[in-house]
């Protein structure tokens, strides 16, 4: 059978050849052997995927190498424990954000941030609602000790 060549360097394969490979997808070897161009169908793999896209950016193995070494760099820096743990409080400014001046940090010295909002009470509400109120309520049940007894009050 014949196949034709576009400008683009692109071919199709005929149908009737291509129902001897069953599949959805193929990445296809091509080689030359004696003059001829050979294409063998491969299974495409994710790993196949990886490498390709790998190849087509660049990437060399020294490039993964350094990368690795960072990301084990990092993961490192991250299982250490904090030194000194600054607490403060602020609010958002009109662009979203958040200040920490006067905290004694280094330039370039890594952190961890955790926001946290906090509730407002309304504007009504007390701090302490509780404050002021008898500690004694009327009931119909007696102390289990008079309370000339009690040791914590002695």
């Amino acid at each position: 059978m014949l196949a034709k060549l576009s400008s683009k360097s692109q071919i199709t394969i005929p149908t009737a050849i291509m129902e001897q490979f069953p599949g959805d997808e193929y990445i296809v070897d091509v080689t030359v052997e004696d003059g001829r161009i050979v294409l063998t169908p491969v299974q495409a793999t994710r790993a196949d995927e990886v490498r390709a896209e790998v190849a087509e950016r660049g990437v060399t193995e020294a490039d993964v190498a350094d990368a690795v070494k960072q990301v084990r760099q990092d993961s490192k820096e991250v299982r250490v424990r904090a030194e000194t743990t600054y607490t403060l409080r602020a609010e958002v400014d009109a662009d979203g954000v958040v200040s920490a001046r006067g905290v004694p940090l280094a330039k370039g010295e890594r952190v961890e941030v955790v926001i946290k909002r906090l509730r407002r009470l309304p504007e009504n509400s007390e701090r302490y609602p509780l404050r002021g109120l008898p500690y004694k309520y009327d009931s119909h049940f007696e102390p289990a000790v008079p309370a000339d007894e009690w040791a914590a009050l002695k």
